[in-house]
Parts: C-alpha cells; sequence; structure tokens
C-alpha cells in the first residue's frame, strides 16, 4: 500500500509544479462539544463556586457516610462517594482551564468541554461550537495543495495568507491566479494579493449582502449618498444636500462626523426610510469618501 501513496504523491508533484488557478475555500467544521456547555466568566464562577461547596459538603460528611456505610454494610467500601467527588473534580478542573483560556483569549464566551473551539455559524445559520476548515485546489488536477484549521469566525479576516503561504511552501511556487467565494473579500486580502503579484478573483462582500436586500434598502444604503469634498457634504439619492452638524468623540477611535438634511422634513419619502423622526442623516469616518463625489 505504501508504494502505491508515493505513487500518487509523485505523480500529483509532477502535475502541478507549474500552477495555474487555485481555488480557495472554507467550511465550518462542528467540534465534539455541546452549545450548552458554553459558558460566559458569570456563568464560570458560579458553577466554579457551586462544586467548590458541593466538594466541601461532601469531604465535610464523609466521616459520617463512612460510619454509617461501616455499620450497615460492613463489606461496602464507600466507593460510590469516592467516584462522585473524582467526578465533580474532574469538572473542576476543566471549568478552571476554561476560564483560564477565556481570561488568556479575552474572549465573552468559552466551551467547556473543548475550549478551543468558538461559537460559529454554519451554512445553515445555526451557531455552535466549530471550527474554521480552509483547503486550496488545483484546479487542472483537482488536488487539495494546502489545508488548515482555524478558530476565525469568518474567512475575510486573516484566512487567505496562510493558505497562500502553505501552498508555496508546499510546492515551492505561488499560482498565477486563485478565486474565492465573498467570504474572503476584504481589504486585507487584495492588499495581500496584490504584494504577492496573484490574480485574485473573489465577489464584493459588500455588494453581494446589498444585492439581497429590497429594492428601497438600496436606493437608500448609505453607499448611494454621494460626498462631496470641496463642501464637505452629502448628497441625498432625492438630491438634497446633507451639512455636517456634530463631531462624536469618542475614546481610542477615530471622530464620528454626524451629517443633517435641513429639507428632509418635507421629503415624501422621509416616514419610509428615516427612524429618528427628525432629520434624515448620514454618518462617516475621516477622510472617507463613499459612493464618489458631487464635483
Amino acid at each position: 500500500m505504501t508504494w502505491w501513496i508515493l505513487w500518487i504523491y509523485r505523480h500529483c508533484l509532477s502535475g502541478i509544479r507549474v500552477l495555474g488557478h487555485i481555488a480557495f475555500d472554507g467550511t465550518k467544521l462542528k467540534a465534539n462539544a455541546s452549545v450548552r456547555q458554553t459558558r460566559d466568566r458569570d456563568g464560570l464562577e458560579k458553577e466554579i463556586e457551586r462544586i467548590k461547596e458541593q466538594m466541601r459538603q461532601m469531604i465535610q460528611s464523609s466521616a459520617k457516610i463512612d460510619a454509617l456505610e461501616d455499620q450497615k454494610y460492613p463489606e461496602g467500601d464507600g466507593s460510590e462517594v469516592a467516584e462522585e467527588l473524582r467526578r465533580k473534580e474532574y469538572r473542576l478542573k476543566k471549568l478552571q482551564e476554561a476560564m483560564e483560556g477565556l481570561e488568556r483569549e479575552k474572549l465573552k464566551k468559552i466551551n467547556v468541554t473543548d475550549p478551543e473551539s468558538r461559537l460559529m455559524k454554519d451554512s445553515r445559520k445555526v451557531i455552535r461550537p466549530s471550527y474554521n476548515g480552509q483547503i486550496a485546489v488545483d484546479e487542472k488536477e483537482q488536488v487539495i495543495v494546502a489545508a488548515d484549521v482555524s478558530q476565525n469566525t469568518t474567512d475575510h479576516a486573516s484566512e487567505l495568507r496562510p493558505l497562500v503561504e502553505q501552498v508555496e511552501r508546499n510546492l515551492g511556487a505561488l499560482p498565477k491566479e486563485g478565486s474565492a467565494d465573498a467570504g474572503y473579500s476584504s481589504y486585507d486580502n487584495l492588499e495581500y494579493a496584490e504584494v504577492k503579484g496573484l490574480d485574485i478573483y473573489m465577489p464584493d462582500n459588500f455588494l453581494e449582502s446589498l444585492d439581497k436586500k429590497e429594492e428601497n434598502e438600496k436606493r437608500y444604503h448609505k453607499s448611494n449618498f454621494l460626498y462631496g469634498e470641496m463642501r464637505d457634504t452629502y448628497i441625498c439619492p432625492e438630491g438634497k444636500e446633507l451639512k455636517r452638524w456634530a463631531e462624536q468623540k469618542r475614546e481610542g477611535k477615530p471622530s464620528l462626523l454626524l451629517y443633517r438634511g435641513e429639507s428632509c422634513r418635507e421629503c415624501a419619502v422621509k416616514e419610509r426610510f428615516t427612524t429618528r423622526g427628525g432629520a434624515d442623516s448620514e454618518s462617516r469616518w475621516p477622510g472617507a469618501t463613499f459612493g464618489g463625489d458631487e464635483g
């Protein structure tokens, strides 16, 4: 059997020495753990204290239990109590390990059964403890040339780079081009691909999510508000001007600039597309431009 595996390995390498197109994809892999075993800090602290108290009471009453068992069951060995105590000790250890992981990783929640897993939403929109599996496949030979598993809940944050680097390590070369779904769509991934000289094709995640909205939502999405740098104003889809009216300071973050239209109260579509009851407003990060320029 070994010679057959070696033959396949050599055949694959010989067939993909010159890389053409590589497809990248990811999928959620369910962890061997129940979502009911997921705890936040408060839940961990409460259960740890409860088990400690239970163990304390068990230890305090162990002498009385042993005495009673010796009287009623001279041949008994008290194994039931000892076994229950061992289960409590094991659970306490798992809870303490989970607490350490929660603090070390600065997480909001952690699974006690599998602390390394993370709560992720799968293709059926079910949230449960999972891992993020990643693969890279050669288009011509249909062979997996790189594979990885991570704790990241999404692909757009940092999943493309390790796959590309692994392809380069495994085969000694980079592919000429690659493709990925909208889950990988991010500025960081596009910038990394450009630096590596990799032509990457992927749908724009923003546009894909926008396509799923109703037509009215699309029309009044913030991307359709045109920013004019010269006047520092926005133009809404109805052609009305929005001027800056406030700036919100935020500690450790850029200020948030707010824009308001003076004629929004008389607008025929105001009730359908605003929520504050007053003037419409649009916000942006300093230095950013949405949708273009009014000229």
